[in-house]
């Protein structure tokens, strides 16, 4: 992924272990799909359709048959898919 922020990303991987109830003075390296589903606010399923069909750039390891996500990848996707676009044409009111 792209140079990114190291502030915001530490920020967000904080974000995300607060909002998984884990302790952040001790976060995981990894996150298994249902939490990482949670995190983006999708379903388990839609991690695993993105895993198969290369839908997203969403990067995961195999650890024997279970996906993980690292939380440092969780964090970068995050920042990356930001869209900073309200949708309204400039001028209007």
């Amino acid at each position: 992924m792209e140079n990114l922020s190291y502030t915001n990303i530490q920020q967000i991987r904080k974000d995300i272990t607060t909002s998984l109830h884990l302790d952040p003075a001790h976060p995981p390296l990894q996150l298994n799909r249902k939490q990482t589903a949670e995190v983006l606010g999708i379903k388990p399923n839609t991690l695993a359709i993105w895993a198969c069909t290369g839908q997203s750039k969403l990067l995961y390891t195999k650890t024997c048959r279970y996906p993980r996500y690292l939380l440092s990848d969780v964090a970068e996707f995050i920042y990356s898919n930001r869209i900073n676009h309200s949708g309204c044409i400039r001028g209007d009111s």
